[in-house]
């Protein structure tokens, strides 16, 4: 079974013309440069001069780029004809150079034999390219008797067909008979074999160019895909494009319009069909059948669903309205299938688990929705754009309500802090289902988002309210604001709520940074006052420095313990309250030893570089320097 797939997927392979252009290419470059090289090339032309050089670069040159380019000589028939000339008399000079090699030499030179192998690839390229451009379109122009006579097109709509003929029974016998090779010629339009050929080939040429995105390795459509409208057009021979549109409007204006329509829409339905098989994938996995989703949708409509309204005008050219029709019939139930997945994540209430595939299936409606607009303007597929519309209004309605959830799980908590000062676990849920609005979600959402952090900030200013000590209850606001402010960065929702938000964060933490100071420091700072009086000042400065060592290694002792989970936050308040509180301290000591002299050694209980090192473990959480502080 496996063999015969690999023999299924190499047959495939070879079937592809730019397989056989690019071996041809690489084949005609070895060929001329090792001709170049050999001995027999001496012997026909002599040295090499600048201008042998220079014209066997120039022809060198031509003949690279007829096999790197077959569509220009494909579509002109001298210049075919002279490619396949050129190579056969190259084929034919290797040929002789070989065996002229091997009568003087007894051995031919290895250039020799390397040039006339390559040279018999690349004939080999030209015949196979030909002959697969032949099969594409041969069968639209056999006779249309022998069309007739073998009924190779299982699309025709027999009945209808003949309803039309017995409908026209009152004409006159010239004019049925008229009618009558018109539905002869109708059955141009391709047979069902050529249709999948065709189809296939394109489905494939798709899955080349697409290979990365397919798999993941680049994020995005590449650029050139989008902006090429003519792909599939591209794809097919030109002038196959012109015959069908020739017979599509000789039976458009002998009546057989239905009938024509039918045939069109079948063959491009089955290409849409095609590659949603190739495209998506059975995942099993709610994750993996978002993504196969995503992949479908973004390529129909940036890639395939443009591509098939180029096609359509091209052949319809002079019908618009039966453009329209035809195209809304070929994009209808494809697009509806489309629609349909994103309406099961709009259908009844979701938990809050699945508020990440919603958003995903969301947003990526959301951003397609131009493309609907600009896709389907037309009266015929109006509704295709209208029930994209509506999908993603559900979707949205959706999301509101999950919305509110978060709103319930702010109001209603009441869990406690594991540690002081630290992060509520309300702040971490939420902000974890706020994530996937920065990674899945659009800026339309930026309103919900605002709304939901500012309740769980409130809620959070009140939680801190409820600390005994004023000073942990600014350290918990301190601690969550940063935590907010650094998850909004990590989860990109500063690409929604726009960098002015992300600053007044940042600000906001800072604005705590003063109150905390002032309702924990002030009075022991306030302690290290000098007074005027020197005669007093020796007793008050001894009672000022006992309440300052006092009442600096109890808040040391307690906010010790406290917790600051990110380390830039640690330094922004330790650093500015540390060149508050050494400086001060550091005058009143040098008055201190001033006033007292040598006596004042016996009342210091630390130097100014040990209150340094002492404030800088503010925060630490660590239970061996308490149990040192308490001995």
């Amino acid at each position: 079974m496996m063999l015969r797939t690999l023999l299924i997927q190499t047959q495939r392979y070879l079937m592809q013309p730019r397989v056989w252009r690019l071996l041809g290419f690489a084949s005609t470059l070895l060929g001329l440069i090792s001709y170049a090289l050999s001995s027999s090339f001496y012997q026909l032309f002599g040295g090499w001069t600048s201008l042998k050089i220079f014209a066997y670069i120039i022809f060198s040159f031509i003949l690279s780029l007829v096999i790197l380019f077959p569509k220009l000589w494909q579509q002109l028939r001298g210049l075919n004809f002279e490619a396949h000339m050129a190579f056969f008399v190259l084929t034919i000079t290797s040929l002789y150079s070989y065996f002229s090699d091997k009568a003087m030499k007894g051995k031919p030179d290895a250039y020799s034999v390397t040039s006339y192998a390559a040279f018999a690839v690349t004939s080999l390229s030209l015949q196979r390219q030909n002959a697969l451009a032949k099969n594409r379109y041969q069968r639209f122009k056999d006779e249309n008797h022998l069309l007739v006579q073998v009924n190779m097109n299982p699309l025709l709509a027999k009945n209808d067909l003949n309803s039309n003929l017995v409908s026209s029974n009152n004409m006159p016998q010239n004019t049925q008979q008229l009618d009558e090779q018109v539905a002869i010629e109708a059955n141009v339009l391709p047979s069902m074999e050529d249709c999948r050929w065709a189809n296939l080939a394109a489905v494939n040429m798709l899955k080349c160019n697409l290979n990365k995105y397919l798999q993941d390795k680049v994020y995005r459509i590449p650029e050139v895909l989008v902006n090429d409208h003519n792909f599939l057009i591209d794809e097919l021979p030109l002038q196959l494009v012109s015959d069908l549109h020739e017979k599509v409007k000789l039976m458009i204006q002998k009546g057989f319009e239905k009938l024509c329509v039918d045939q069109y829409c079948s063959w491009r339905r089955e290409f849409l069909d095609l590659v949603g098989k190739e495209f998506s994938t059975q995942e099993i996995e709610e994750k993996g059948r978002i993504k196969s989703w995503i992949k479908v949708s973004n390529v129909s409509l940036k890639i395939l669903f443009p591509n098939e309204r180029r096609l359509c005008d091209r052949i319809f050219l002079g019908f618009p309205s039966v453009a329209d029709r035809s195209f809304a019939q070929i994009c209808g139930e494809f697009t509806s299938n489309l629609l349909d997945f994103g309406n099961c994540f709009a259908n009844g209430s979701h938990p809050l688990n699945l508020f990440p595939s919603v958003l995903q299936v969301f947003g990526v409606l959301h951003e397609l929705i131009p493309e609907f607009e600009s896709v389907f303007l037309d009266q015929f597929s109006a509704s295709l754009r209208t029930e994209a519309v509506t999908t993603r209004k559900r979707l949205r309605e959706t999301i509101n309500e999950m919305f509110t959830q978060l709103e319930n799980l702010i109001n209603c908590d009441a869990s406690e802090v594991a540690c002081p000062g630290g992060i509520c676990p309300v702040s971490v849920e939420v902000m974890n289902h706020l994530s996937k609005v920065g990674e899945f979600g659009s800026s339309s959402l930026s309103g919900e988002v605002t709304r939901i952090i500012a309740l769980l900030e409130s809620h959070l200013e009140a939680k801190s309210k409820h600390y005994s000590n004023p000073a942990l209850g600014f350290v918990f606001l301190m601690n969550n604001e940063r935590y907010i402010e650094k998850k909004a960065k990590q989860y990109q929702l500063d690409k929604i709520l726009g960098n002015q938000w992300i600053r007044q964060r940042t600000a906001k933490v800072r604005d705590n940074c003063e109150p905390y100071r002032r309702s924990s420091w002030e009075e022991v700072l306030g302690f290290l006052k000098l007074g005027t009086e020197e005669i007093e000042e020796a007793e008050s400065m001894k009672k000022k420095l006992n309440l300052f060592n006092l009442h600096f290694n109890q808040i040391w002792r307690d906010q010790s313990a406290w917790f600051i989970h990110d380390e830039e936050l640690k330094e922004e308040i330790i650093t500015p309250l540390g060149k508050i509180i050494s400086h001060t301290y550091g005058l009143f000591i040098w008055r201190f030893n001033y006033v007292l002299g040598k006596d004042a050694n016996e009342f210091i209980k630390y130097s100014v570089l040990e209150i340094e090192d002492l404030l800088k473990d503010l925060f630490g959480w660590r239970d061996e320097k308490l149990a040192e502080m308490r001995d």
